[in-house]
Parts: C-alpha cells; sequence; structure tokens
C-alpha cells in the first residue's frame, strides 16, 4: 500500500509538474514539490520522525509511551500539533494561488480533495492517538483496525481526487496551448 500511496503522489507532482511546464506559474512548481515531499514523507515516515524528533526536544509535556501530548481532554500525536500550522499556511497559500489558476469547480473539488487527505491524515490520527493513549486494548481491537482502514482510505480518495483535477487542468491547458499554436 505504500508503494501505491508513493506512486499516486508522484502521478500528482508529474501532472502539476506539466501544468507548470505549459503556464509557468510558480505555483504549479511548488505543488510538484508538495506531492514529491508528501510522497517520500508517505514512504520514509518523515513526519513520524519530526514528532519524535519534537519530543526529544522536551519542549511538549507528554503522556505514556505513546508520545502525545494531552491538551483539554484529547490526546495529540506530536507531530499533528507541529504540522497543523503548517498545514494551514501551506493550504492557504496553494488557495489563494490556484483560484486564479483553476476554475470554480475544480478549487471547489481540490479543496474537498484536501479536506478528505486532511481528515484521514490528522483527523483520524488524532482519534487513534487519544484512544491509544487511553484504552488499552486500543492497538488490538476491531476499532483501530477499523480506523486504520478509513484513515488511509481517505488519504488515498483525497489524493485521487486532487489527481483527477491535475489531470483536468493538464488537459484543459493542452488544449488552449494546442489552439494557440495552431
Amino acid at each position: 500500500p505504500v508503494f501505491f500511496a508513493v506512486l499516486q503522489h508522484m502521478l500528482a507532482a508529474w501532472l502539476t509538474w506539466q501544468c507548470f511546464k505549459i503556464q509557468r506559474r510558480a505555483s504549479w512548481a511548488m505543488c510538484a514539490a508538495l506531492f514529491v515531499y508528501l510522497g517520500m514523507d508517505e514512504l520514509l515516515s518523515i513526519h513520524e520522525r519530526v514528532g519524535t524528533a519534537v519530543s526529544h526536544w522536551g519542549l511538549l509535556q507528554q503522556s505514556g509511551e505513546v508520545k502525545t501530548v494531552r491538551i483539554g481532554d484529547t490526546y495529540f500525536y506530536v507531530w499533528v500539533l507541529v504540522f497543523l500550522p503548517v498545514v494551514a499556511l501551506v493550504g492557504g497559500w496553494f488557495l489563494l494561488q490556484f483560484r486564479r489558476l483553476i476554475g470554480v469547480g475544480s478549487l471547489l473539488m481540490l479543496s474537498v480533495a484536501a479536506l478528505v487527505l486532511l481528515g484521514g491524515a490528522m483527523g483520524l490520527e488524532t482519534r487513534e492517538s487519544h484512544q491509544r493513549s487511553t484504552l488499552d486494548l486500543w492497538d488490538y481491537s476491531t476499532a483501530r483496525h477499523l480506523n486504520l482502514l478509513l484513515e488511509e482510505t481517505m488519504e488515498t480518495l483525497g489524493v485521487t481526487l486532487a489527481v483527477g483535477v491535475f489531470a483536468w487542468r493538464r488537459w484543459v491547458l493542452m488544449n488552449i496551448k494546442r489552439d494557440y499554436d495552431t
């Protein structure tokens, strides 16, 4: 499954790079770089490693062996707290950039793709971190396996929707370029 996810991210990167080559807008190149990073993160578990590194700095008070941080009544993986502001800033930047580059329908679909992806990656991971910190047998439960299945499905569906938007945009740009060249 991880190799499928990596290939899916690389396809999104390739499509956005193709859009960059046609339209020469830096936001396409940045999007390609983002998807290459996401693919490498999927392969190398970079976000978990960042969470572990931040945990070792001792800046956040942790709860038990699971390496979570309690905020109010909820336990979060450290990496979620580290990357949440990054996701908000980068996502906001891309939203502003793409509102000028793609149609409203495509922008809406891309926003849905991002929400589905993040709902799985951060939302269901937060559910897991909370349950792991509060339930002794969570790791061996059917609920955990269903949570993991739904998380991975949402991540895959989110990237699939994004790939669809990027493929459509590439097709539109190719037709515009072809009409312009003739």
